[in-house]
């Protein structure tokens, strides 16, 4: 027969002020999110108009990219008809990303 030894940890005692001092920092931060919540919020506005900005210019590079690539394919197709339609798909998949 063999024995274990089973070791029991010391108990912690919370400090008295530990649960005071916790409310009185969730309340200070559920402040400041309020703050920056609303001062994010008056800048939407402006944020929207930039990012759908950069949206359509992203989106106009895309199409341009992908119309310079089907151009080099209907060069290459008489060569390579393989290489072609890859070239193709590949402007297809750029296209819609």
């Amino acid at each position: 027969m063999t024995t274990i030894t089973v070791q029991r940890p010391a108990t912690i005692r919370v400090p008295r002020a530990a649960p005071i001092a916790a409310a009185i920092a969730f309340k200070l931060l559920d402040g400041i999110e309020r703050l920056v919540t609303t001062r994010r919020a008056r800048r939407v506005g402006i944020e929207r108009l930039v990012t759908t900005r950069r949206a359509r210019r992203a989106e106009a590079d895309r199409v341009a990219e992908a119309a310079a690539v089907r151009r080099y394919a209907d060069e290459v197709r008489a060569l390579d008809p393989r290489f072609a339609a890859d070239l193709c798909a590949a402007a297809d998949r750029h296209e819609i990303a």
